[in-house]
């Protein structure tokens, strides 16, 4: 930019780069070998042109620094879209309940056992089938309808929730019951992770999805570490069955909160 200054104020020739500068209308625009160009004229001519130059460049500089500046703005865009409001109020409060749940199955799994090997295997139930089940839910979620595949899956959440709380208040859960439970709840939450992503850009701007995944991935770490606090204390008070009906209540207000989108 120095150059081209210096040039247009001392000659009639100058030379600039085409991608910044481009030609006025009353200039010859010759694209050169190097991706420059050669522009004659006198140099009373040259100042106009060097005043619509300098005028270009201020907007460019000031429009960064207005989208650098808009970063944070983009969180107040996103939340300002009811279905985005709804969508991260419901998966948020679904979120924190499934912590509560998973530390409720440990303990299950220890008072069943008392074996630290089958704590472990339960842990492992959990989180194995999403090796498994979410390429093959992310490809039947593109032939689909997301919101309708979430639903489906959040009914499943929680009739699972809620049959094993009926189970574990009346004392009729068996180890292998609980085997069942656990697998079937890692397939259902598994195949609920592909469309729970790819929902958002449907939900707010193109410009608000950068703060939305960043806001997701908050969210997600504040219910892993309030959700267990809460669990820990629910199950010393009353025992499993209110954490992991918790659950089933967090997957009931998700799924309303699904219903209600448009």
């Amino acid at each position: 930019f120095r150059r081209v200054l210096f040039r247009s104020l001392t000659s009639g020739e100058r030379t600039a780069p085409d991608a910044r500068f481009p030609a006025a209308a009353d200039e010859d625009y010759i694209p050169g070998r190097d991706s420059r160009l050669t522009i004659t004229g006198n140099s009373n001519s040259a100042r106009p042109r060097l005043s619509r130059m300098l005028s270009s460049a201020v907007a460019r500089g000031r429009g960064q620094t207005l989208a650098g500046a808009h970063g944070w703005g983009n969180l107040a865009i996103a939340f300002r879209h009811k279905n985005y409001r709804t969508y991260q109020t419901g998966r948020f409060i679904g979120q924190f309940t499934s912590w509560m749940y998973r530390i409720a199955v440990g303990w299950l799994a220890w008072k069943l056992t008392h074996s630290f090997a089958w704590v472990g295997f339960f842990a492992f139930l959990d989180q194995a089938p999403a090796l498994f089940i979410m390429p093959l839910a992310g490809a039947l979620a593109d032939r689909m309808d997301l919101l309708r595949f979430m639903r489906i899956s959040q009914w499943c959440l929680f009739a699972q929730a809620i049959l094993l709380a009926a189970l574990d208040y009346l004392d009729l859960l068996t180890l292998t019951g609980l085997i069942v439970f656990t697998l079937a709840y890692g397939i259902i939450h598994a195949a609920q992770q592909p469309p729970a992503q790819a929902i958002l850009p449907n939900l707010m701007p193109r410009d608000a999805l950068t703060v939305a995944y960043g806001l997701n991935s908050v969210l997600f770490n504040v219910a892993r570490f309030f959700g267990p606090m809460v669990a820990g204390w629910l199950i010393s008070l009353w025992g499993t069955a209110p954490a992991i009906f918790a659950n089933a209540v967090g997957a009931m207000i998700f799924l309303v909160c699904l219903v209600v989108m448009r």
